[in-house]
């Protein structure tokens, strides 16, 4: 989107995170960090909006709320939650 779509690195992470929970009418549960909403969260140690390639070394993952990776390693003790979590 950056590249060829002439968007900004911020355009391009709200079209991806934002906006397309409100595409998919779960701006209530997902699109944004406030009490109530799932956690779901990727915490990185490179600036995603001076270079986009930032995002594809995260340190740390959380899904739900509970930690489930940790530099690109899957943390074992969630890994069974995430599993279950994926069959239901």
């Amino acid at each position: 989107m950056v590249r060829w779509g002439k968007f900004s690195p911020l355009d391009a992470l709200a079209l991806a995170t934002r906006e397309a929970a409100r595409a998919l009418n779960l701006e209530k549960e997902i699109d944004t960090v406030e009490a109530g909403k799932r956690a779901d969260l990727v915490l990185l140690s490179e600036d995603p909006l001076a270079d986009l390639r930032g995002l594809r070394q995260a340190e740390l993952v959380f899904r739900d709320g509970r930690l489930v990776a940790r530099r690109a390693q899957i943390v074992l003790h969630e890994a069974h939650a995430i599993q279950e979590s994926l069959r239901n």
